[in-house]
């Protein structure tokens, strides 16, 4: 079984949320209304695990979508984060967001728990790492 992120929480906030999960037992933000993040130590030791597991790309699946997230390694390749485009559809049913007539949409996963479905412009939202499943 591959390492999960969907226990870490994001204290992003208007973040897409798991309905699932009961977010007012989680401790509250001080910077703003709603919960705060995983603690800093959980994510990097979890995200670690994720990246040595997954170091060129990964299968997810997000509210129902199978998609392929490649893995984009900075320079010095101490940082990473996982891409992948997804369908206007997708986007606009399951993400809420207009599409851009000329961009891709695209998710993207960046230190864990910074998850950012975007419509290719300067369109996106952020949704918790819950709904992430990786296979």
């Amino acid at each position: 079984m591959k390492t999960q992120i969907s226990n870490l929480r994001s204290g992003t906030k208007n973040q897409i949320l798991n309905p699932e999960i009961d977010y007012s037992q989680f401790p509250q933000a001080t910077s703003h209304v709603g919960h705060s993040g995983s603690n800093h130590a959980d994510v990097e030791s979890i995200w670690s695990r994720v990246i040595n597991e997954n170091p060129e790309s990964m299968k997810v699946i997000v509210k129902g979508i199978e998609l392929e997230l490649t893995a984009n390694w900075s320079l010095s390749r101490k940082s990473v984060s996982y891409c992948g485009g997804i369908s206007k559809q997708d986007l606009e049913g399951k993400f809420y967001l207009k599409a851009s007539k000329k961009e891709t949409p695209s998710i993207s996963i960046q230190n864990g728990n910074i998850i950012v479905v975007s419509n290719g412009k300067n369109s996106y939202s952020h949704i918790c790492p819950s709904l992430i499943e990786i296979v």
